[in-house]
């Protein structure tokens, strides 16, 4: 009788990976080292390049060996008696009223078996009396504090002594929960005392930057959804889930075990999720989007938070000791390595970009080797590692992606993990704008600058290349060639990317396409429409009438009192009407904001 294996197509392209590695690691540690006698520059480039190169495939193995024992996390069910009482912190400093108030209404609307356990707080770091006011208007609590030392973890320990509920969600000024968040998180702590947090996605219901500065390519997924759909689903498994600060659901008591939010970092929640699991503690993280908020609108505001999550990380990494805990396991440090070490791909990307201009430009070969050796040792490998990225990030990451992400943010994130490494911190919070700047065509000049050198010098490299192919009349030059044509391109797209950030972001319509009525103030009585898209400021229909000039939509909504929403509207053209959201305050402009974004 023989013994049959069954290989599935995950396990066999793992294999094949490992076999085309090993190959690769002999050939790259035994074959490639530059020739000594011409001096100790080129070996000093090639332990760098092979160091950059294997730190690599280690960050990747790790997400692979987590993506393929990932757990699989359900809901638990624990009926309509332990649903304790939930204090909610809206956290914000300088952003606007009519933001805030969106956030607010969501926060209060949010489903529960008793919405008198539900105490909602704004937390003003701005002090600001316009917030104030906002409270007490939209009844909820406010807590203002005098001392701002701390940034954001100073202002949820402020808030912590202030509250006593022994849940706590917390939310970022922009990001309004969905009406089911509490109904889908508080579970977990009642069947499991060791929860200490539940995060869920981060999602954003506008394009963000890369999104919407490549016309043409239809880019489903948001650059952050990777992170939230895919790693850290991987990490529930390990208990090494990380902690990314909104949209999170905390146990009092856990925080409070540990001190309160960690201070002294720009990333006080991922320090904080570190603390909780060297206590023991549980972190869960699931894929349900439970709240919907704004990316960065502009590219300086992108730059500004990358660079304080890249410093902020390393920082956590030396703050919180990890690699050196007698509590965390051996999994728990690689996934926590990992994910700090993915902040020096700055680093990373730089040596890719200036390895084949040093043999170009200065005649420094970082590695000997042959076109036909890199054909059979480094081409299989790679095609292994393209298939790998996009099969196990569920197809919404390719490592094409990968490396335009990675390329645009190289020349701003380079400077500030250099100084982090040399102990150079940055203590000051800066906080992401959630506006639009204008257009300012010196600050995309400056930001263009490290790129167009950088493909200024690539284009110089493959005219060398050129060059040298037609004087030696050899081909030994054409994958270098293909590797310099490929680095130009993404940094041609960088170029692209900061260009197009620019332009206006549109607002989003969504696809609802539902009965209505419609009143025009000219008339006595409702008409049926039908909608075929509905945003924040307007609503299209297929159905209307161009003598129509203001009036009122009346949208079915089970929540809202008398089972519809009569929000004022003024008609456009064409079937569009511009929703008035000059009275943000109002009930009805805000049941139809949330109406939206709970369809």
């Amino acid at each position: 009788m023989k013994l049959k294996i069954k290989v599935n197509e995950n396990q066999k392209l793992i294999m094949a990976t490992v076999f085309f590695l090993l190959i690769y690691t002999v050939w790259r540690l035994g074959w490639t080292i530059p020739a000594s006698d011409k001096g100790p520059l080129p070996v000093i480039c090639w332990v760098i390049l092979t160091v950059v190169e294997f730190v690599g495939l280690l960050e990747l193995a790790v997400f692979i060996y987590e993506y393929l024992n990932k757990a699989e996390i359900s809901m638990p069910d624990i009926g309509g008696s332990s649903f304790p009482d939930v204090d909610v912190f809206i956290f914000t400093i300088n952003e606007p009223e009519e933001l805030l108030a969106k956030t607010v209404f969501a926060c209060r609307k949010m489903n529960y078996p008793d919405r008198n356990r539900i105490h909602v707080y704004l937390c003003d770091d701005g002090g600001r009396e316009s917030m104030r006011e906002l409270a007490e208007t939209m009844k909820i609590n406010y807590l203002a504090r005098k001392d701002h030392s701390d940034a954001k973890a100073g202002n949820f320990n402020y808030a912590l002594i202030k509250s006593r509920s022994p849940l706590i969600a917390i939310f970022d000024a922009d990001m309004m929960p969905k009406a089911d968040f509490l109904m889908k998180t508080v579970p977990y702590f009642a069947a499991n005392e060791k929860v200490g947090f539940v995060q869920t996605p981060q999602h954003f219901y506008r394009k963000d930057i890369f999104q919407r500065s490549m016309p043409g390519k239809d880019l489903p997924h948001n650059e952050q959804d990777y992170f939230y759909q895919v790693i850290q689903g991987t990490k529930n498994s390990s208990n090494s889930v990380i902690l990314a600060g909104s949209n999170t659901l905390l146990r009092r008591s856990a925080i409070e075990d540990i001190g309160g939010l960690v201070t002294g970092t720009l990333t006080e929640d991922f320090s904080t999720g570190i603390e909780l699991q060297k206590k023991g503690y549980v972190g869960i993280s699931i894929k349900d989007v439970l709240a919907d908020g704004l990316p960065p609108m502009d590219f300086q505001s992108l730059v500004k938070q990358r660079r304080r999550w890249a410093k902020g990380c390393i920082q956590s990494g030396k703050k919180t000791r990890y690699l050196k805990s007698r509590t965390l396991s051996v999994r728990q440090k690689m996934n926590y390595f990992a994910s700090i070490i993915y902040w020096y791909s700055s680093l990373k990307r730089l040596i890719y970009m200036v390895a084949p201009m040093l043999f170009c430009l200065a005649g420094i070969g970082v590695m000997r080797c042959e076109p036909w050796q890199i054909a059979l040792f480094w081409f299989p490998l790679y095609a292994c590692i393209i298939l790998c990225v996009y099969r196990f990030s569920d197809k919404i990451r390719s490592l094409y992606w990968t490396n335009i992400y990675e390329t645009t943010m190289m020349p701003f994130l380079l400077p500030s993990v250099i100084k982090e490494i040399f102990g150079f911190h940055q203590k000051t919070f800066d906080v992401t704008s959630k506006k639009q700047a204008a257009k300012n065509s010196r600050k995309t000049a400056a930001f263009l600058a490290p790129f167009v050198i950088l493909l200024m010098l690539t284009l110089l490299s493959l005219a060398m290349v050129i060059y040298r192919t037609y004087i030696e009349a050899a081909w030994h030059y054409v994958l270098l060639f293909a590797y310099l044509l490929i680095n130009s391109f993404y940094l041609f797209t960088a170029c692209r990317v900061i260009v197009g950030s620019a332009s206006y972001a549109e607002e989003p319509m969504f696809d609802i396409q539902e009965p209505m009525q419609y009143k025009d103030d000219s008339e006595e009585d409702f008409v049926n429409i039908k909608t075929v898209a509905m945003g924040e400021n307007a609503i299209k229909s297929a159905t209307y009438d161009d003598n129509w000039t203001a009036g009122t939509m009346k949208i079915p909504a089970k929540y809202a009192d008398g089972g519809f929403i009569e929000l004022p509207v003024r008609y456009l053209e064409k079937g569009v009407w511009e929703v008035d959201s000059s009275s943000y305050l109002l009930d009805n402009y805000q049941e139809y904001i949330y109406y939206l974004f709970n369809r």
